[in-house]
Parts: structure tokens; sequence; C-alpha cells
């Protein structure tokens, strides 16, 4: 009687967790599947909306902008990604040391974390103005000024810098607060067999750390599958189609098409290809940490 008390205790407390997680993920995800499978149009009584099956999927296989906005999205997300955990990792080692001004410095590279997206993208928008923006300032002391976001090549280059500033920094705490950690006993090891700095760095630290650069690999991975704000306020996914993630296509599908149900069933897709990812370095994270 006393463990029944105990469990109905636990499920009172976990409640409200339980209760926000089945109206926030699960409630809008059923819609999500019920609404790709209509013709719904925005603004229209779902009374009005008929039964479509899989027409919306089958649409998206001649869609150019779908499948543009897959591509545009998986080149986004890797690019930034690697570049991120690369130079957290680069970054994280050089900041780990003591030096004099450690501390200051650790705070200026941790702003623009702190940042919302909207008024990061913002910021960077008027640093890349043509016209008045300080990036093209400098560069035209060097004979040339380019069109940040009005060319398709460098708008695409332009969100990617734009998205690595604002989480490199991200890794870097990670690293950091990993490095600290890391047992003391293969390390002392290491130094007693000879090995030298670089040795140490390479072939006994990092390796130890590896579980956890796959954990924010996983969290890295998710966030710009998902990106947003950034990219709207900068380019709108432009010029033409060449910023235009999936996630700017199903907003532009939803609110300027109006095609509610061929925005849900890229939704759907999104979500598909980010739990598949994410189950995929879940069991990779996993085996790592059984190895260890």
């Amino acid at each position: 009687m006393t463990i029944i008390k105990k469990k109905l205790t636990v499920l009172w407390f976990l409640l409200p967790v339980i209760i926000t997680l089945l109206t926030l993920t699960v409630y809008p995800t059923i819609v999500c599947v019920g609404l790709s499978l209509t013709s719904t149009e925005l603004g229209q009584s779902l009374k009005l909306s008929s039964f479509v099956g899989l027409r919306n999927f089958r649409m998206l296989i001649s869609d150019y902008a779908f499948w543009n906005s897959l591509k545009v999205s998986f080149i986004y997300t890797s690019i930034c990604v690697v570049m991120e955990i690369a130079l957290g990792i680069i970054i994280g080692l050089l900041l780990e040391r003591y030096f004099k001004g450690q501390h200051l410095i650790r705070s200026f590279i941790f702003l623009p974390m702190m940042m919302t997206p909207v008024a990061v993208g913002l910021v960077w928008k008027s640093m890349l103005n043509y016209s008045y923006g300080i990036i093209n300032y400098y560069l035209s002391y060097l004979g040339f000024t380019p069109k940040w976001l009005d060319n398709q090549f460098t708008a695409f280059v332009s969100v990617i810098i734009v998205d690595i500033w604002q989480w490199t920094p991200f890794v870097i705490i990670i690293v950091i607060t990993g490095l600290s950690s890391l047992p003391l006993e293969p390390i002392e090891a290491a130094l007693v067999d000879g090995a030298s700095k670089w040795q140490l760095e390479i072939y006994v630290r990092l390796p130890l750390l590896r579980p956890l650069i796959l954990v924010v690999l996983l969290i890295r991975i998710s966030d710009s599958f998902k990106i947003f704000d950034n990219i709207y306020v900068l380019t709108t996914g432009g010029p033409g189609r060449a910023t235009e993630v999936m996630s700017l296509l199903i907003y532009e599908k939803n609110f300027f098409y109006r095609e509610v149900g061929n925005a849900s069933a890229i939704s759907l897709i999104m979500l598909v290809i980010a739990i598949g990812v994410s189950q995929l370095l879940i069991h990779v994270v996993r085996k790592e940490r059984v190895i260890a």
C-alpha cells in the first residue's frame, strides 16, 4: 500500500509536466497529421475542407521549392555544425588555460549566445548593409564592397557566419566545462609515458570528450535544422530561394499560399528527419557511454 502511495505521489508531482508535454507536443503533432491529410486552407473552416489522403505528400515529390529547401537545410546545418564544433574545440582548448584577462575574454565570447536570434539578425543585417554597413566600410579600404544579402552565394555565406558567430560560444562553454571535469588518471599516465603537449590533447583529452561532443552535436543539429528567426530577419529566404530552409518554406506555404495541408505535410517530413537524425546520434552517444 505504501509503494502504491509513493507512486501516486510521484505521478501527482509529474502531472503538470505530463499535461504540458501533451498540450505542447502530442496534441499539435496529432493536429498536424490530421491537417496534412486534408485540403485545408488558412482561414477556411475545417467543415469546408476535404480528406485528400496522401495527396499533399505526393505533390511534394515534384515540388522544386520543397527539394530546394531540403537541400539548403542540410547544407546549412552541416556547415554550421561542423564549423561550430571545430571552432568551439579549438577556442575551448585555448581559453581553458589561465592567462591574464581570461575571465573578461570569456565574458565577451559568451555574449552572442545571450542575445535573442531576432536581435542578432537585425544587428547583422545592419552591419552587412551594402550602403552603410560597418563591414563594407572597412572592406572598402581593401577595394571591394560586396552586396552581402543581395547575392545568392554571399547571402548563404552570411546566414552561416551569423549562426556560427552566435552559437560557437555554446560549444566553447561545453568544451571548457568538459575539460575541467576530465579524470586525471589517463592524463597522468600519458605524461608519465612521455606524451607531448599536442599528443596529450589529441590522443587523450579529446577522445575523453567524445561523448560530450556527441551530445553537443545532437543539440546543435536539432537547433540548426529548425532555424527560422535569424534567416527570416536577414534574407526572408532570398535572394530567390538561396537561403530558404524548410522552416521558411512552411511559413511561406501556410501564410502566403494559405496551403495549410501542404505546410503540415512538410512539417511532418521535417519532424521525421529530425527524429531520425536525433535517434541515430542518441544511439551513438549511448554506445560511447557503454564503451567508456
